[in-house]
Parts: C-alpha cells; sequence; structure tokens
C-alpha cells in the first residue's frame, strides 16, 4: 500500500510538471493594447520606432514631458519637427494656436493618429472617415506614392476597417501615402488617402 502511494504521488508530480511544461511553451497570446508607449514592446507601442529615430538621428532626438504650450514658450530657441504619435490626438485652442504659429516660422508638425480633432482638420481643410473591409480576413495595404517605394507594401489585419481621408485641398494638399483593401473578384480595387503634407505658412504639416 505504501509502494502505491509513491506511485500515485509520482504520477501526480509528472503530470503537473507536464501541465507546466506545456503552459510555459505555449505561444504567448499576442497584446492588442493600443499604448504607443516608446518603451512598450507589444505591436501598438513605439519601442521600435524610437530606437530607430534615435539611432538614425542620434544628437537630434529629446522626447519632451511637457505641454506644447508651455515647451514653445521658447520658440526663438527651438527649430525643428514636433512629433506625435498616438490613438486619437487633439489640443487645447491656446496649444493648437501655439503650434501653428510655430509651424509658420518655419518648422514641421508631424502628427500620427487613427483620428484628429475637429479644429485642425478643419484648419488644414481636411475631412477624415473609415476605410472598410467587409471580406473575410480583413487584410489592408499601405503603400507609400513615392514611385522609388512603390513596390514596397505593407499588410496588416487586425482590424475590418482603417483611417482615411475623404475630402483634401487638393491646391495645398501633397499626398505621401495610401490604403486599399484587396478587392474581391466583382471589385475593383479603390485607393484611399492616409498620408499627407501641406505648407503652412514657413512651414509644414504631416
Amino acid at each position: 500500500m505504501f509502494k502505491k502511494g509513491w506511485i500515485y504521488i509520482a504520477i501526480g508530480v509528472l503530470t503537473l510538471g507536464a501541465i507546466f511544461l506545456m503552459e510555459y511553451n505555449k505561444p504567448k497570446k499576442i497584446n492588442w493594447f493600443p499604448s504607443y508607449v516608446s518603451h512598450h514592446k507589444i505591436p501598438y507601442g513605439t519601442l521600435v520606432l524610437n530606437d530607430l529615430m534615435e539611432k538614425h538621428f542620434p544628437d537630434a532626438i529629446q522626447q519632451i514631458h511637457k505641454p506644447p504650450f508651455e515647451f514653445l514658450s521658447r520658440t526663438d530657441s527651438i527649430k525643428g519637427t514636433y512629433f506625435f504619435v498616438n490613438e486619437s490626438v487633439s489640443f487645447e485652442e491656446a496649444e493648437l494656436h501655439s503650434l501653428l504659429e510655430w509651424v509658420e516660422q518655419g518648422n514641421m508638425l508631424f502628427v500620427a493618429s487613427r483620428s484628429f480633432e475637429k479644429k485642425l482638420l478643419d484648419t488644414l481643410h481636411l475631412e477624415q472617415g473609415s476605410v472598410y473591409n467587409n471580406g473575410l480576413e480583413p487584410l489592408f495595404y499601405y503603400e507609400l506614392v513615392n514611385p522609388k517605394f512603390k513596390s514596397k507594401k505593407a499588410t496588416f489585419g487586425k482590424d475590418y476597417y482603417t483611417p482615411g481621408f475623404e475630402r483634401i485641398d487638393t491646391l495645398q494638399t501633397t499626398v505621401l501615402g495610401q490604403v486599399y483593401a484587396q478587392a474581391d473578384s466583382t471589385d475593383t480595387i479603390t485607393k484611399h488617402i492616409n498620408t499627407i503634407k501641406q505648407p503652412f505658412g514657413k512651414g509644414t504639416i504631416v
């Protein structure tokens, strides 16, 4: 009876060990939380982007932890590109006014986001919309318009829709990138603008 007890214990320990081993080797579930934080390695984190920028522009990158209105109070000494990336980017009225004044002096404002505030869109005569993929697999293709990069496409298949611009100021706007969903046999491929550039005073907004 004593021997049988040890056998059962050994079987239990081996079973638990096998379960722990299987759980340890199981592929980790991808975290799709839209953090956009510079030290997050998840898909919607910006660790890779931050590392690449610091690698290629080692002496020109500065992490800013102040509101733009406060940071740009020294506009005479600050030149360059103000870079924003987030799920949604919005500014207070005074903040936006300060940013646009700074851009007018010959600087660049770069904003990457899924949605933009109405005042900024109205200022640039833009109207935002959504591009939908109603297929079984929500796959979107992204490409740059410049002929040097036109053959290089990026694909993304997480969501059933992606942002784009429904209306632009054709006289002032340069299209830099576009997105489209793969058409089925009955549809044609329609490409939608998703990255633009506009002059603003002596500066540029992307």
